[in-house]
């Protein structure tokens, strides 16, 4: 009789599980299950309010906000919030490289930190410390706002048209001051 390849495997294969089940015949078996109990997260992260005029823009990959502004001339200006888990990427919530990959979006180029410094500023949300960075270059601005908060970082960032981009200057303001983080049952609130 001739045995086929596959009905050669096949009967290897049952020969080594019902071989296991003989070895494994009369002895307990214990399986142990152990709760690995989950690192609580510090917050439940920020909320905050969308002004009139905004519409919702289009949701991708780190981005959790995304907002879009276009005048009678059909200018436009994009503002997203995004979050990254600096544990996992240690280096994403980095200022300068941050602002140099920023800058760079409306072909601001500067040469070392010193001249990113210039682009940069302490600004406050929630009573949290966060850096502003902010540039125009040609007919593009670009503001972005770097808050970091437990494990992740937050940026919030509002490109495109200059002179909309001026116009919407207190709208992106309203909407960082308007932020709350929300701390194990408690609410912090600039």
């Amino acid at each position: 009789m001739k045995v086929t390849q596959p009905a050669a495997r096949f009967i290897r294969f049952s020969i080594g599980v019902i071989s296991f089940w003989l070895a494994s015949c009369g002895k307990d078996l214990e399986i142990k299950v152990e709760e690995i109990e989950k690192e609580e997260e510090p917050f439940a992260g920020p909320s905050w309010e969308i002004p009139q005029g905004w519409i919702p823009g289009k949701v991708e990959n780190f981005r959790v906000g995304s907002y879009l502004v276009e005048d009678e001339n059909g200018s436009t200006i994009d503002i997203l919030v995004s979050r990254i888990d600096h544990v996992e990427n240690p280096r994403a919530g980095e200022l300068l490289l941050n602002a140099k990959r920023w800058l760079g979006q409306i072909n601001v180029s500067p040469k070392d930190e010193e001249e990113i410094q210039k682009y940069v500023h302490e600004y406050s949300i929630a009573g949290r410390n966060a850096d502003w960075i902010e540039a125009k270059e040609g007919k593009q601005r670009l503001v972005g706002v770097i808050l970091k908060v437990g494990n992740l970082t937050w940026f919030f960032k509002m490109i495109g048209d200059s002179a909309l981009s001026q116009r919407e200057q207190k709208n992106f303001e309203f909407l960082l001051d308007s932020i709350r983080i929300v701390e194990k049952s408690k609410e912090v609130k600039k």
